[in-house]
């Protein structure tokens, strides 16, 4: 929101058109607009009008065939003339909670006071906004932006037959109960229509969605009147102004007294005098399905809180404005063929749309059952994917386990080999280790042995050494000396006799 200007305070010279829907406001935004003293728009919280916030263009789409289709009044002009005209300055602060969902809101800025005032700042002659859907915001926008406001109304009856010309009226009402911030009447309303409400940022689809929830026509009447006379008790206590088109279509004097009315709030120039509102006729059948319905709607005002006084004189206000034609003396309920055919025809049509909405009620419960078979069969096919998807796991970790299994029956039996081998080793290793041992013993055995005889041989060679000393230092031994040269010189042995002579002569060289 902040690349677009800030809207520019607003002008008390702005009027508000506040209506139902088929109350005859196309006819007085056509007065207001036929004056170039005024900048008319024309139902700018349109839901076309938000869906347009990116393409302005399709604004001009609406022509004087949609319009005759609806009942309204040739327009020199598209219907959205001057909203496409300031679209690019307006449309960003259109929000869609301000079309339905802020419907009975009484406070704050979510009712689109900045929308209407960008609307305002942006007329380029005095502004006149015309809206159906701001009949409960009368007040708030009143306080948050000043200007004149207007009430327009007509009699529930031909306004209520008048919502059949297109679908979209009808929904519009369950829309308006739909939102947030909603009376006490409404929460009791609600409970006695058994009423769904669906919830979307989409509007487009909040449309598609109550469409396929059409009400029987008792309880569309229920609600259609419910909210008809709130918005007539909400006009009476906070418009300027009343306008009722049924009057102003056939009572000159009080077409004047409008006229006067509006002077006083500087609201001029404009001519009423083409005004002509249809008004059907209607007979006892008629009468009785529409005040049984509307006796429950006047039980829920008083359960509600509204004083018995206020709801007479709001009756009475409805009453002394109903058609003139209602009371004409030329015809005789009982005795017009053609009253009785037209009554005959209603009582038809209220049938043919029971049943349909009763065969929509039925083809959507079966669009909601098929789409809830296809949902649990979407359910189950994912289940049964998913289970598929798990079994093939499971089977692959069962080859994984398997496979890990043989490898591990494999690291087994290596691993037995390796032991026996290793105990073999062991077994022959003990066996190595004990005739080790036993060829240690043995050895060690030996070596006592070798010790002793060693030690043996040792003392014999000492004695030997002893008799040989003895024996050398005997006389006997010096005196045999020479004869035991003489044997062994003649055994050949010259040894002692060289070793004679060397001595000798190594005794002469000294």
């Amino acid at each position: 929101m902040n690349q677009h200007h800030v809207p520019a305070p607003v002008s008390p010279e702005s009027i508000f058109i506040h209506s139902l829907f088929r109350a005859g406001s196309t006819y007085l935004f056509n007065v207001f607009r036929k004056n170039t003293k005024y900048w008319c728009y024309q139902e700018p919280l349109n839901e076309l009008a938000f869906c347009c916030k990116e393409d302005k263009e399709r604004l001009l789409e609406t022509s004087n065939e949609v319009c005759i289709s609806l009942r309204h009044p040739h327009l020199d002009k598209p219907y959205f003339f001057e909203l496409y005209e300031v679209a690019d300055s307006c449309l960003p602060y259109l929000q869609k909670g301000y079309i339905h969902d802020t419907y009975f809101v009484e406070e704050g800025d979510d009712v689109g006071i900045q929308f209407f005032k960008a609307l305002i700042a942006a007329a380029k002659a005095t502004p006149v906004i015309q809206e159906c859907r701001t009949s409960m915001r009368i007040k708030v926008l009143k306080d948050g932006l000043g200007g004149s406001h207007l009430f327009l109304w007509r009699n529930p009856w031909d306004q209520w037959w008048s919502y059949k010309v297109t679908d979209y009226f009808d929904i519009a009402s369950q829309l308006s109960i739909n939102g947030k911030s909603t009376p006490k009447i409404i929460s009791r309303l609600r409970q006695e229509l058994a009423f769904s409400e669906f919830q979307s940022d989409d509007v487009l689809m909040q449309i598609k969605w109550f469409s396929n929830h059409r009400l029987v026509p008792e309880k569309n009447y229920l609600l259609f009147y419910t909210l008809w006379l709130l918005a007539l008790q909400y006009g009476v206590k906070n418009a300027d102004v009343l306008i009722n088109i049924d009057r102003l279509s056939c009572d000159v004097q009080y077409r004047q007294q409008v006229t006067d009315a509006l002077a006083e709030k500087g609201i001029t120039g404009l001519d009423f005098s083409d005004c002509q509102i249809p008004q059907a006729r209607y007979g006892k059948a008629d009468a009785a399905f529409f005040r049984k319905i509307e006796d429950n709607a006047h039980e829920l005002f008083l359960y509600s809180g509204t004083p018995q006084r206020e709801l007479d004189s709001l009756l009475q206000l409805r009453h002394s404005s109903e058609p003139d034609v209602w009371t004409l003396a030329s015809l005789t309920l009982d005795e017009s063929a053609l009253l009785r055919d037209a009554e005959r025809m209603r009582v038809v049509v209220r049938r043919i749309e029971e049943r349909e909405v009763s065969a929509q009620a039925a083809l959507h419960a079966a669009e909601a059952q098929a789409q809830q078979g296809e949902t649990l069969a979407q359910r189950l096919e994912g289940e049964v994917h998913q289970a598929q998807e798990q079994l093939q796991s499971s089977e692959q970790k069962a080859v994984d386990a398997e496979q890990r299994a043989v490898d591990a029956e494999q690291r087994a039996e290596a691993a037995e080999q390796r032991a026996e081998a290793a105990e073999q080793r062991a077994v022959d290793a003990e066996q190595r280790a004990a005739a080790a041992e036993q060829r240690a013993e043995a050895a060690e055995q030996r070596a006592v042995d070798a010790e002793q005889r060693a030690e043996a041989a040792e003392q014999r060679a000492v004695d030997a050494e002893q008799r040989a000393a003895a024996l050398l230092h005997s006389t006997s031994w010096r005196i045999t000396q020479p004869l035991r040269g003489i044997r062994r010189v003649l055994r050949g042995d010259f040894g002692p006799f060289v070793a004679t002579i060397k001595n000798g002569l190594k005794k002469r060289v000294k």
